[in-house]
């Protein structure tokens, strides 16, 4: 991901899992995958509190892991 943000945004086309060519963007992808990512840190924290237990979102964000390294 890393890798594929320092290029230039641009058109981009992947195949589909109807295996047909789409058309989209690399800041599309890019900010999907952070976003799907979020999702399921969500969906994680919602179980785990569902059993009991509790997971601070907010100290595992980026911004909370760059200021304490």
């Amino acid at each position: 991901m890393i890798e594929e943000s320092l290029k230039p945004d641009g058109e981009i086309t992947f195949l589909g899992d109807d295996e047909k060519e789409h058309k989209t963007t690399r800041g599309l992808v890019l900010a999907q995958a952070v976003m799907h990512s979020a999702e399921h840190k969500g969906q994680l924290a919602t179980i785990l509190k569902v059993h009991g237990y509790h997971l601070d979102l907010d100290a595992l964000d980026h911004w909370s892991f760059a200021v304490n390294q």
